[in-house]
């Protein structure tokens, strides 16, 4: 009668056994996938964010540096005339601005009542209205000194390179916050400036919106080459100097 008991402890005891190693093995089998999971996620976080690479933020700043080192060359050079000044304006914005992507930020959902033409026409017309727009801006910096102060990671893929704008007589210096986008080629593009914290991309949309609210489309379409055809109008001017007559 006794072995009957032995078999039916002996028994318990081997299935509390192997319950014990399975939830052990279950215990083990889960942290080895936590693990993985982890390392996975930080792999994928890198992969996803590669503006937190501290050798592109390096990169991104040279290429600030060197954009707003040709511009202030061209501003400050006193023997280049207005035309040629913005005919070396055009290169750094081809160059270092996504013109493209700025122009339909900047027109936005009024793409939508804009007919087939008059798209063709804003596209044509941007380029040129964005460089004459704000090249009599950029003028008032030609007595300025920038400097890179740091890099911030700006969503997945983009950043901000943060920078100061200082002159002689400037107590307080200028924030400028360039956002660039890295490129499949390797270079990286402006996608938006910001000074004093002010964007002047969103600036720019608030001013088409209300444009195109006010005369539609295409008002803002003849806006746009009024501005044009203004600046070449000043371009080709000539220049007076005054006389000894002329009253102070």
């Amino acid at each position: 009668m006794r072995q009957p008991q032995a078999k039916t402890i002996s028994a318990k005891y081997d299935h509390k056994k192997s319950y014990i190693k399975l939830m052990t093995a279950v215990l083990l089998l889960s942290m080895a996938l936590t693990f993985i999971s982890a390392f996975f996620f930080i792999a994928y976080a890198e992969e996803v964010a590669p503006n937190k690479n501290p050798e592109l933020q390096t990169e991104a700043s040279v290429f600030i540096d060197g954009l707003a080192e040709k511009a202030l060359t061209v501003l400050r050079d006193k023997q280049t005339s207005r035309d040629e000044k913005i005919t070396a304006f055009r290169l750094i914005l081809n160059d270092g601005f996504d013109v493209p992507r700025i122009s339909k930020i900047v027109l936005g959902r009024h793409v939508k009542k804009a007919s087939k033409q008059q798209i063709a026409d804003y596209n044509k017309m941007f380029p040129d209205f964005m460089l004459n727009f704000y090249f009599s801006k950029l003028q008032n910096f030609d007595e300025q000194n920038i400097d890179i102060i740091s890099v911030i990671p700006q969503g997945k893929n983009d950043m901000y390179v943060r920078s100061r704008a200082q002159g002689e007589l400037e107590k307080q210096p200028i924030s400028v916050d360039w956002r660039v986008r890295p490129q499949a080629d390797g270079g990286f593009k402006i996608l938006d400036v910001k000074v004093e914290g002010i964007s002047m991309v969103r600036t720019q949309r608030d001013d088409f919106t209300a444009r195109v609210n006010a005369d539609g489309v295409e008002g803002l379409v003849s806006y746009m080459k009024d501005i044009i055809e203004n600046a070449k109008s000043t371009a080709e001017a000539p220049t007076t100097k005054p006389s000894g007559n002329t009253p102070l």
